[in-house]
């Protein structure tokens, strides 16, 4: 089944890779996930309240992760900004994971700036790649989760096992993703999943609903950086 499945990922790369970065119809996809992602956050914005933390965090993280599946630099200002109203939501949520997470992410953007900037195409945007060791990839989220899940359960954390797998695979993705790695966005669409799950039963409804919008975001990114292939290292 596995085998299969990676069979259909390999076919519909080898589909994308003959796609001009360019065309209408790549471009007609890319406004039309925008557009969706923008309604749906102000759909968000509209029931949970404009003026609160949660929905500053909503609006920072579209525009940044919009700006990633562009292959956009500048998306670094508005995740950092979004690190840090992440970091006070899940404090006050008792989502401990999700908090150091935040602070993870901060950091690794530091070193992800340099990394980006250090490999553009001729139209200033970041080269990619999809070097990818599965099996690695996989054993690092496991023990990484029973890490963040004992830690997590000695500070009385919430829904520690989704929480734990949660951060888990979210150090995995940001960590490909500052690698400029194409397939940090598979895992960012597990990560947003369960993160969708948790709070929305937490009634944090507009932070569920910024990871619904990121879910469009990871095929829109995943399909922009597979276009883009010709100029992987």
């Amino acid at each position: 089944m596995e085998h299969r499945r990676l069979n259909a990922l390999y076919l519909a790369e080898n589909k994308l890779h003959q796609v001009s970065d360019d065309s209408k119809g790549l471009k007609l996809f890319n406004y039309f996930v925008t557009f969706a992602m923008v309604i749906v956050t102000v759909w968000g914005s509209f029931n949970n309240g404009w003026l609160n933390l949660a929905n500053l965090m909503s609006w920072l993280g579209l525009i940044g992760v919009i700006g990633i599946a562009y292959r956009w630099k500048g998306n670094f200002l508005f995740n950092m900004s979004q690190n840090v109203v992440g970091f006070i939501v899940n404090t006050r949520a008792k989502l401990f994971g999700d908090a150091a997470m935040s602070l993870f992410f901060f950091g690794s953007q530091v070193w992800g700036i340099k990394d980006w900037f250090g490999h553009q195409d001729n139209e200033g945007k970041v080269t990619t790649h999809s070097k990818t060791n599965w099996k690695q990839v996989s054993i690092m989220i496991l023990f990484l989760s029973v890490g963040i899940a004992i830690v997590s359960y000695f500070l009385g954390g919430n829904y520690i096992i989704l929480d734990a797998v949660t951060n888990a695979t979210a150090i995995i993705a940001q960590t490909m993703h500052m690698n400029r790695n194409k397939n940090g966005w598979i895992i960012w669409t597990l990560t947003n999943v369960i993160s969708i799950y948790m709070f929305t039963s937490l009634g944090v409804t507009q932070v569920a609903v910024m990871y619904t919008v990121f879910c469009f975001n990871n095929v829109r990114g995943w399909i922009n950086w597979t276009v883009a292939g010709e100029q992987e290292e």
